[in-house]
């Protein structure tokens, strides 16, 4: 016959543990999802234009982290530059572009 005390241990630690996993599965499953919005514009050619790209559905706990590629017509747009709005508080520091050629 086993000891009472033991088995208590024993449930309690199992049920510690899974306190504890379901914990962290609900921090990590509901992944937030935003939009990022690219803005219509006209311009002339030779004349430079704005493109405006803004990020909505921003969660509380703000972003960390954001990669994305966009792509267009060399032959119609050329890049120049770009620059970070309200939500990057340190643009030198933590924002970046990585101008690539047609063909990568």
């Amino acid at each position: 016959m086993q000891n009472p005390r033991i088995k208590h241990k024993i449930l309690s630690v199992i049920l510690a543990v899974c306190y504890i996993i379901s914990s962290f599965s609900i921090q990590f499953a509901a992944t937030p999802q935003v939009d990022i919005i690219i803005g219509s514009i006209q311009g002339s050619p030779g004349s430079t234009v704005k493109v405006p790209i803004n990020i909505e559905n921003i969660p509380g706990i703000g972003i960390n982290n954001c990669d994305f590629t966009l792509k267009f017509d060399s032959n119609v747009l050329e890049f120049d530059s770009f620059e970070g709005g309200s939500i990057v508080p340190v643009p030198n520091a933590n924002l970046s572009a990585n101008k690539a050629t047609d063909d990568t």
